[in-house]
């Protein structure tokens, strides 16, 4: 019995439909914020901060902006990339009506189109995690930005120490991955 495949093999664990490997995706880094961030700019955008690196070195870093903050998450090499984030929003004060909080990529400063995603909190403390994935494509050198704002003074990204239960809740924590 002779078994054929047109799939190209190779030595190592490999993509068989391509020639990407997986031993050439070591792209990655694990980052994180233990400050709560504040809406300082009300109606206008401002960047997520990662003071926190838990895993770096690995061709993704955390590079201070124009503020001094931990704002720019760069690349050193040309692909796809996956964020994967979660954020602790809150309404820390106000009243009890509803507020919007937007959070949306930027690549070198500038917006990425359609990324823009509105979550509403629906009154003081009443906390709610943003989470998603966006995959994005970047080059050498580029760097990304995880974006968020609101109209209402008191929408927070809340770091919450000590947790009732469990360890401390990260504001902002942030997974990249370089997948093609």
């Amino acid at each position: 019995f002779f078994f054929s495949s047109r799939r190209r093999h190779t030595r190592f664990k490999c993509d068989w439909s391509s020639d990407v490997c997986s031993s050439d995706l070591t792209q990655y880094g694990v980052f994180q914020h233990n400050v709560t961030l504040t809406n300082t700019t009300p109606g206008t955008g401002m960047p997520m901060r990662f003071g926190t690196t838990d895993i770096g070195g690995h061709g993704v870093s955390i590079v201070n902006d124009g503020s001094s903050n931990p704002t720019q998450v760069t690349v050193d090499t040309t692909g796809l990339y996956n964020f994967q984030f979660s954020a602790q929003l809150n309404k820390n004060a106000g009243g009890s009506s509803a507020i919007d909080v937007y959070i949306w990529a930027a690549i070198n400063g500038t917006a990425v189109p359609e990324t823009n995603t509105r979550v509403t909190i629906q009154g003081p403390s009443s906390y709610t995690v943003a989470a998603w994935n966006l995959m994005l494509n970047m080059t050498a050198g580029q760097y990304f930005q995880l974006m968020w704002g609101s109209a209402d003074s008191h929408a927070e990204i809340a770091f919450i120490s000590p947790a009732a239960i469990g360890p401390v809740i990260p504001a902002v924590i942030l997974t990249v991955n370089r997948v093609a």
